[in-house]
């Protein structure tokens, strides 16, 4: 590993030594709980690394993160399940790393690792070893004194100075969120690896959002405008502007009775608690020269509010032939947008339909919050004279199921249906655990997987889509929503149809539903077909356990799914659908599994091609 370990960036160790940007340091921090949590549940049997700290963390010579130094680690047999591999044996590990109860019992667990990783975490921000005797610092542990700021609140004057003023608050909140639990002195109340690696790439993700408005709102934009503010008696009014502001090196607050200048030009700042945000506004003199709202304290709002006349124009006055889809609450024409030389997606709902009303108002409120590669673009809506209009980008390729039942379509090769299921299943977990609220969809479905020109996945239909209160999704128990019972035949939660509540596993058993859909190509619900036929989940479910599931395959795909591919894509769909909705997998590791699914064919179709090169046919 040509660029040493991570406690050698860290701590200043080695003639390269150059401090790591907070980006950086969370591009590895993802890395290697990505490699742990491949050790702990992707891996042929699971792995307890036993020896996780910062030495142990290497670079390569691009920077990407390597776990290392296997001497300690224990196996233990493959386990999906949410019980934990425990082994009795003597602790070993490095000082300040080791989970305590491992130390006191003895008792070795996957969450012994995720302790660890906790502090390496804590060590990433404070720029600080775990332990070193001969630093004042550490006179006491360096976890002990983390938690102590954190309790005091003087966590922002303990972290590595270089990272001072270049942290968004929200993203340094969510990190600091993961580091605490995973260094919970309870095990079972440590988050799996999974929850680590999801947790970490939305702060990652908060990190840049906040980057991009910084971006947006450059200085340099206004250059022959911008003039040094200067406010009577408030010298200290450049540590209450946002984080965005921080990048503005040119901004110099001076008490104006100690200055010189006659500049008749100010800066002013209207401060507001909660979620409304402010405003910095320039003037000079009495004319106001611009005003920039503050993008990361207000709610994100829609890009553009359409006329009715634009998009009548767009569809040829809602032309029926440019139907594209049919809905229970009304119809999706396609359109065109000449001005924009735009292909669009128009969603028009009956005026007539209260609940259609609901229906666009949750879609609507529930868009402007969404930003994300698997969840189909908003580009805006159109209320005017009684009707209910959302204007989405167009996807090319439809909606999965029909590229699943189109007799008139190519059938879909298998790495292109596990690469959409990958995306579909990113989309639904950046909803369930990546958004400002967590998002229960609750119509997840073939049809509402829409496809792009590249074949790249969109989650669609918002409208009967549930919130939650983000606090509720540190809770290892799920919160369950009493609400009228609605969805698809054929793909909704038994346990939400027999009234137990809605929670997230109501939308991973109907993703697993989707997942038997795309490996058998046949749909969730067939009436044509006989009873103990017509629901696809049931017959699925039966055939695995009669060890039958390859005869109801789709006849495209046999022989070209590898077996080990083919169990754990089936294994996967099984765990989706367990009756039971807290035997079922959260959106994370399905995620995971996926991804390992597809690994595994990529390495046995480039055996296959190996074989192949040297003569041998198999």
């Amino acid at each position: 590993m040509s660029r040493w370990s991570l406690a050698d960036f860290l701590f200043g160790i080695g003639k390269d030594y150059v401090p790591l940007s907070w980006k950086h340091r969370l591009h590895i921090c993802i890395g290697a709980a990505r490699g742990l949590h491949y050790l702990h549940t992707g891996a042929k049997h699971a792995v307890i690394h036993r020896h996780i700290n910062s030495s142990n963390i290497l670079l390569d010579e691009e920077w990407c993160c390597k776990l290392s130094d296997f001497g300690l680690s224990k196996l233990g047999p493959r386990s999906m399940s949410k019980a934990l591999i425990r082994m009795d044996t003597r602790p070993a590990g490095t000082i300040g790393y080791v989970d305590p109860e491992y130390a006191l019992y003895g008792e070795l667990t996957e969450k012994s690792d995720v302790f660890s990783f906790g502090v390496v975490l804590f060590e990433v921000v404070f720029g600080k070893k775990a332990f070193n005797r001969t630093s004042v610092w550490n006179e006491k542990h360096m976890l002990e004194l983390a938690t102590e700021s954190l309790w005091k609140g003087t966590i922002y004057h303990d972290i590595d100075p270089y990272l001072k003023g270049r942290i968004a608050p929200e993203c340094l909140n969510k990190y600091l969120e993961i580091a605490s639990s995973c260094v919970h002195r309870k095990g079972n109340e440590r988050p799996a690896m999974g929850e680590v690696e999801v947790t970490l790439e939305l702060a990652l993700e908060l990190q840049e959002r906040a980057d991009s408005k910084i971006e947006s709102i450059n200085p340099c934009m206004y250059e022959e405008e911008l003039f040094c503010g200067f406010v009577r008696n408030f010298s200290g009014l450049d540590s209450f502007l946002d984080y965005e502001f921080s990048y503005y090196n040119s901004f110099n607050f001076k008490d104006s009775d100690n200055n010189n200048s006659n500049h008749n030009t100010f800066f002013y700042k209207v401060f507001q608690k909660g979620t409304g945000g402010g405003k910095l506004e320039y003037s000079e003199g009495n004319e106001k020269r611009f005003r920039i709202r503050n993008p990361a304290a207000l709610p994100e709002e829609i890009s553009y509010k359409f006329s009715l006349a634009l998009v009548k124009a767009a569809t040829n006055n809602f032309d029926q032939d440019l139907i594209i889809g049919r809905g229970g609450f009304g119809h999706v024409y396609k359109g065109f947008l000449n001005d924009w030389n735009l292909v669009i997606a128009v969603k028009r709902l009956y005026p007539d339909s209260a609940q259609g009303f609901n229906e666009f108002q949750a879609e609507l409120l529930l868009l402007c919050q969404l930003h994300h590669q698997h969840v189909v673009p908003l580009i805006g809506f159109c209320n005017e004279k009684a009707e209910m209009i959302l204007v989405y980008e167009y996807m090319e390729n439809g909606a999965l199921r029909d590229l699943l039942y189109d007799s008139g379509c190519d059938p879909l090769p298998w790495k292109q249906r596990l690469e959409i299921c990958i995306g579909a299943a990113r989309g639904l977990r950046y909803l369930h655990s990546g958004a400002k609220q967590a998002i229960i969809h609750r119509d997840v479905k073939s049809s509402n997987i829409l496809l792009d020109d590249k074949l790249v996945c969109k989650l669609s239909d918002f409208g009967l889509a549930k919130l939650r209160p983000r606090s509720n999704c540190k809770q290892k128990t799920l919160t369950r929503i009493d609400s009228m019972v609605k969805g698809t035949c054929g793909y909704a939660d038994p346990e939400y149809v027999a009234g137990f509540g809605l929670t997230e596993k109501s939308d991973v058993y109907s993703f697993g539903v989707v997942l038997f859909e795309v490996l058998c190509g046949r749909k969730a619900f067939d009436m044509s077909l006989n009873a103990n036929q017509a629901y696809l989940v049931h017959w699925a479910r039966r055939s695995i356990g009669e060890g039958t599931i390859y005869n109801i395959i789709d006849p495209n795909l046999k022989g070209r799914i590898a077996a080990e591919c083919f169990k754990t894509f089936v294994d996967i769909a099984c765990s989706c659908t367990c009756p039971e909705g807290n035997s079922r997998l959260e959106m994370g590791e399905v995620e995971v599994m996926l991804e390992r699914a597809l690994e595994l064919q990529q390495k046995a179709d480039s055996d296959m091609v190996r074989l192949a090169s040297c003569g041998i046919y198999v």
